[in-house]
């Protein structure tokens, strides 16, 4: 199984001009991350809330039966559940 790298946030530029191209860098970046995470260890889908959940949790809600909030999605657990992304 492949190591997957911390993901890093490069600093912001100051030009404004460059401020488009880095954010479409840092988005392929985070696309890339989000995906590796996903193929080594991917994420339960739920159609109940879990039991006991942990702090950094990350699941996915079928929006269905359960719904945290905002539908279908993938969730993490702080001190309640937090939508990441809309699936």
């Amino acid at each position: 199984m492949a190591h997957i790298e911390q993901f890093v946030f490069e600093p912001v530029p100051n030009d404004p001009e460059q401020l488009s191209s880095y954010l479409q860098i840092l988005l392929d970046h985070l696309s890339l991350y989000l995906t590796a995470i996903r193929n080594e260890n991917p994420v339960p889908e739920y159609n109940t809330e879990p039991d006991k959940p942990h702090l950094g949790q990350l699941v996915i809600a079928d929006g269905t039966n359960w719904n945290p909030g905002s539908g279908r999605g993938l969730y993490i657990y702080y001190t309640s559940w937090t939508l990441v992304v809309v699936l």
